[in-house]
């Protein structure tokens, strides 16, 4: 089972976080037992696994995370992992020197929540939706 508004946070970090000064996008790969999201780059100069698990933040992208915020696509900054860690264990993380994955096994005993998923989180992933299948329109 998967906790899916844990998984919307998950992507919503994942995504404000990213790298995009190399052009790499979050890449979201589904396996028949598992999902994985990488995100290019790694934690920021100074900061250890411990002090991302203890929720401290240094945006990637302070622009993208203003204008989310003004759009009312994210509630508030720096509560993210704390939240993602109610959902999940720290060992869904790995990270390496160029990129942060998170693999999310289905059948490892994860409960399936029945709590409602946010509506910042809806219009996000609606918003990330568009712009993905806008994207694969313009590149065809």
């Amino acid at each position: 089972y998967i906790n899916f508004v844990g998984i919307l946070y998950i992507i919503n970090y994942l995504t404000y976080h990213n790298d995009y000064s190399n052009e790499i996008p979050p890449k979201f790969e589904l396996f028949a037992d598992r999902l994985e999201i990488t995100s290019a780059g790694t934690l920021p100069p100074g900061f250890n696994q411990e002090d991302f698990f203890l929720g401290y933040s240094v945006p990637q992208n302070k622009e993208l995370m203003r204008i989310f915020k003004d759009l009312d696509l994210v509630e508030h900054m720096g509560s993210g992992v704390l939240r993602i860690l109610k959902a999940y264990p720290r060992s869904v993380y790995h990270f390496s020197q160029n990129f942060i994955r998170v693999t999310l096994p289905f059948d490892k005993g994860f409960e399936q929540t029945t709590e409602q998923v946010p509506s910042k989180s809806r219009k996000f992933c609606s918003f990330v939706l568009f712009q993905n299948q806008r994207q694969k329109l313009c590149n065809t």
